[in-house]
C-alpha cells in the first residue's frame, strides 16, 4: 500500500480564489483612497482660487478706502488738496499727506498685459502722474458712486462727500464642474430682497456692468465657470 504524505498547513501557499479575493479587496480600498484624494485635491485647488481672489478683492479695497477717505484732504486750506476728475470707472483726487506735501493719486480699470496679449483687467494705481501699477488683478467691473451731503448722486466734484466703491472680482482660472449662474449689479442698482426676482431695469446696456447683454431679462449672470466676488463699500470723505 502506497502512503501520501501530507503538507503540513503552514507550508501550504494561497490558493487562486484567495488571491482573486485579495486582489479585489486592494483594487476597492485603491480606488476609494485614489477618488478620495482627486476629491481632496480639487476642494484644494477650489478654495486656494477663492482665497486668493478674495485677499487680492480685499487688499485693494482697503487701500482704496485708507486714501479715498482722505480725497481733498488739506488742512492747511492753501495747498489745493480736491477731487479733480470723478468718472465711473476712475477717479482722481489730490491730499496732504502727513509728512507735508500734495499727492495726486488716480484708480482705474484698465488692462496691464495687453502687450501679452492678456486681456484681463486690473484696478490701476497712478501716483503723481506716473506710470500705472496693478493694485488688484482679475477684476472684472469698477465702479465709483458719488453721493453729496444729503446723500443724492452728484456730479459736481466740491459736493462729493461719499463715494461708493463696488468691485467684482473673478478666479484666475475656470472651473469645468462649476456653472456661475449669480447675478451681480453694482451699488447704482441696488436689487430687491429675495425671493424677488433681479431687477436688470438699472443696468445701461452695453455698459462695462451689464454682463449677459440681455436688457429686460431680470438676470445680470455670467452663466460661465469662472467663480467671482462682488464687494461695496461706502466712504465718507474726511473733508
Amino acid at each position: 500500500m502506497r502512503t501520501v504524505a501530507e503538507t503540513p498547513i503552514a507550508q501550504r501557499g494561497f490558493t487562486l480564489v484567495e488571491l482573486m479575493i485579495a486582489l479585489a479587496i486592494s483594487g476597492v480600498v485603491m480606488a476609494a483612497i485614489v477618488t478620495t484624494f482627486r476629491i481632496q485635491q480639487a476642494s484644494y485647488v477650489v478654495q486656494d482660487e477663492v482665497v486668493v481672489m478674495q485677499q487680492n478683492l480685499r487688499a485693494a479695497m482697503s487701500q482704496m478706502t485708507r486714501e479715498l477717505r482722505m480725497a481733498r484732504y488739506d488742512p492747511s486750506k492753501i495747498a489745493g488738496a480736491e477731487i479733480s476728475a470723478a468718472a465711473a470707472s476712475s477717479i482722481t483726487f489730490s491730499m496732504v499727506a502727513n509728512a507735508g506735501g500734495l499727492t495726486t493719486i488716480t484708480y482705474s480699470l484698465y488692462v496691464p498685459y495687453a502687450a501679452e496679449g492678456n486681456t484681463a483687467t486690473a484696478i490701476g494705481r497712478a501716483v503723481n502722474g506716473g506710470a500705472v501699477a496693478p493694485l488688484a488683478e482679475n477684476i472684472q467691473a469698477l465702479e465709483f458712486r458719488y453721493l453729496d451731503a444729503s446723500g443724492n448722486v452728484t456730479t459736481v466734484l466740491a459736493d462729493i462727500a461719499t463715494i461708493q466703491v463696488s468691485i467684482l472680482a473673478r478666479a484666475d482660472r475656470q472651473d469645468p464642474s462649476f456653472v456661475n449662474t449669480l447675478s451681480y449689479f453694482p451699488a447704482s442698482c441696488p436689487q430687491p430682497a429675495p425671493p424677488a426676482l433681479p431687477d436688470d431695469s438699472c443696468i445701461v446696456a452695453g455698459s462695462a456692468w451689464d454682463f449677459d447683454g440681455v436688457p429686460g431679462n431680470n438676470s445680470n449672470a455670467f452663466n460661465d465657470n469662472f467663480r467671482r466676488r462682488l464687494l461695496i463699500t461706502t466712504i465718507q470723505l474726511r473733508n
